[in-house]
């Protein structure tokens, strides 16, 4: 009896010395750290941050479109047809209407596969909704006619519009809405810009590839830079037809913030601060050949000219994979040459260049257009 339970115990040493060892293994396992050289994957995704940086320009080109039209402005602009090209096309195509129906406050813009002065092919229409209505605009100021007036305010209705092939709509038969937002009707142009809102919910659907789809839901602010230009902007006395903004020659900034989904439905937020807001330049466009056609009446070379204004300046913090398990390091999209070390580079270029920066690192890229 005694040899048993010597045996027994040596058995349990045994078999404890060999659990001891085996917890240690795994111990040393897993406390095994990198080597100096192992470093982390670098992050170097940029598509999503030229996603919405498109989407984002495409914002502000319907905010543009719907600018032209609140001001009575409707032929001279780069939404206008190519000279020669109507007709191209098809029987009606290449053309540009601009309606306004005073008795229902309705302005309209429609195109029919219309390659316009910017370079951009469009259809559909854009319908713009402005004055008193109990629904959307309670209360108003009966005389606010136009963008420049004292609390204007438009609904902006999407109809087929598309831009290049994209089918730009408001999102869930959502409203979207232009509105003046000048402190009071009694100001001065020499000392106070012009501002606006700008706020909506859209979606974009690629012509081809349902993967590319996109959404954008925000607000942005607007403000008419060079107001006190009198070639821009002129405040006629009250009583007096009022000058229309000549947004051919304005400089135009935004801020403010939006979310929602890039290519691949991945979640996205952005913030554009009103410090680095982005910059529009009217007098900025690439002024370059789109195209060369014979005209077929005259026989002559038709020289077509690109008037792509592009954002010429700005930054926005952006962060994608938004509030995923998968959300990425929040990085900046520089328009401009802002992030450059070189006080004399700091320049404005009129091109759609720009980059993004990662953790201190900087990716250049060409946004879409």
């Amino acid at each position: 009896m005694q040899q048993n339970i010597s045996n027994f115990m040596k058995m349990k040493k045994v078999t404890l010395s060999f659990s001891i060892l085996a917890i240690s293994a795994l111990l040393v396992i897993s406390c095994k750290k990198k080597t100096p050289n192992e470093a982390p994957e670098a992050d170097t995704e940029v598509q999503s941050s030229i996603d919405a940086a498109y989407a984002t320009y495409l914002i502000s080109d319907i905010d543009m479109a719907t600018s032209f039209s609140a001001e009575n402005t409707f032929l001279k602009h780069f939404y206008t047809e190519i000279p020669g090209t109507a007709g191209t096309l098809g029987a009606g195509t290449g053309s540009f209407t601009a309606i306004r129906d005073i008795s229902a406050n309705e302005i309209t813009f429609a195109w029919n596969k219309t390659k316009c002065l910017d370079g951009r092919l469009r259809s559909g229409s854009i319908f713009l909704y402005w004055g008193y209505n109990p629904l959307w605009n309670p209360t108003v100021n009966l005389n606010a006619k136009y963008a420049h007036d004292f609390e204007f305010k438009g609904r902006i209705v999407l109809v087929d519009f598309r831009v290049d092939g994209w089918l730009i709509e408001n999102l869930n038969g959502s409203e979207a809405y232009l509105k003046n937002t000048l402190s009071s009707d009694n100001w001065n142009p020499s000392i106070t810009n012009i501002t606006w809102t700008l706020e909506g919910k859209f979606k974009f659907t690629h012509p081809s590839d349902s993967t590319k789809n996109m959404t954008w839901d925000g607000k942005l602010y607007k403000t008419l830079v060079n107001t006190s230009n009198k070639d821009v902007f002129t405040l006629q006395k009250v009583g007096t037809p009022q000058t229309p903004i000549n947004w051919n020659f304005a400089v135009v900034n935004y801020y403010g913030a939006a979310t929602g989904v890039t290519s691949g439905n991945v979640p996205y937020a952005m913030l554009i601060s009103q410090t680095n807001p982005l910059t529009r330049d009217f007098t900025c466009s690439s002024d370059k050949v789109g195209g060369v056609s014979i005209d077929p009446i005259t026989n002559s070379v038709v020289v077509r000219y690109e008037e792509h204004h592009p954002i010429i300046s700005g930054i926005t913090s952006f962060t994608t994979g938004f509030g995923t398990p998968k959300e990425k390091y929040r990085r900046q999209i520089y328009f401009a040459n802002e992030g450059l070390q070189n006080p004399d580079l700091l320049v404005s270029p009129c091109d759609n260049t720009g980059e993004v920066l990662i953790k201190g690192i900087s990716y250049p890229i060409t946004f879409m257009k």
